[in-house]
């Protein structure tokens, strides 16, 4: 419900008070949607009564705990932000280095739907890091044959979307940005084998790397 209503927010914000205020209301909408999602997960933690004896049986962690648990945290937070910015890190590098808007706006309308696919394995993981995490208790091997099962599983799955994009790729550019984008159908292409590749290997070796704490 929290992803799924923050998106929708997300969407729907960007679109309205882009509309209305440029870019300034593209940035405003997009912290106003995070800032709702978080607190939308929080107000359901407190509603089952979830949070409170997570904080209490916080405080009285001995310190060496508390020491793992906060390094752990900070690198999973220093792990998700670095992630975040490689994304970022390619039109930055186009701009520095072609200097060229055009192939810049192209090269951004082809990435736009790959990216936003990686919402697939997100989804996944949300739900099947649990039982990672509950197999690795279990041991060594049964977590090695749980993470294959996975893998296969989450390598399906991104398959059909990663086929669907490059089947309907023409298609697909021209309804969401006109005819004269359709140059980009071939860069769009190369593009979703990249999403393939992450949805499929990295955000699946970036939770194990997670549940293993290595």
């Amino acid at each position: 419900r929290v992803n799924m209503l923050g998106t929708f927010f997300k969407i729907f914000g960007n679109i309205f008070f882009t509309r209305f205020l440029g870019v300034s209301g593209l940035v405003l909408s997009t912290y106003v949607a995070e800032i709702f999602a978080a607190g939308l997960g929080i107000a359901i933690l407190q509603k089952i009564n979830f949070l409170s004896p997570i904080l209490t049986s916080a405080q009285s962690l001995p310190p060496n705990n508390k020491k793992v648990i906060t390094k752990y945290a900070v690198l999973c937070a220093i792990t998700n932000f670095t992630s975040t910015m490689l994304v970022l890190l390619d039109i930055t590098c186009l701009d520095f280095t072609l200097s060229d808007p055009n192939l810049l706006a192209d090269y951004k309308v082809a990435a736009t739907l790959p990216t936003a696919c990686i919402f697939i394995p997100a989804g996944l993981i949300t739900y099947f890091y649990p039982q990672m995490v509950e197999s690795f208790s279990s041991g060594i091997d049964e977590f090695k044959r749980y993470f294959q099962q996975l893998m296969k599983m989450f390598f399906c799955i991104n398959f059909v979307a990663f086929l669907g994009l490059i089947l309907f790729a023409p298609l697909l550019i021209t309804l969401l940005y006109g005819e004269k984008y359709t140059n980009v159908v071939s860069i769009f292409r190369v593009l979703c084998f990249n999403f393939l590749i992450t949805a499929t290997v990295r955000k699946l070796l970036g939770n194990m790397i997670c549940v293993v704490k290595a």
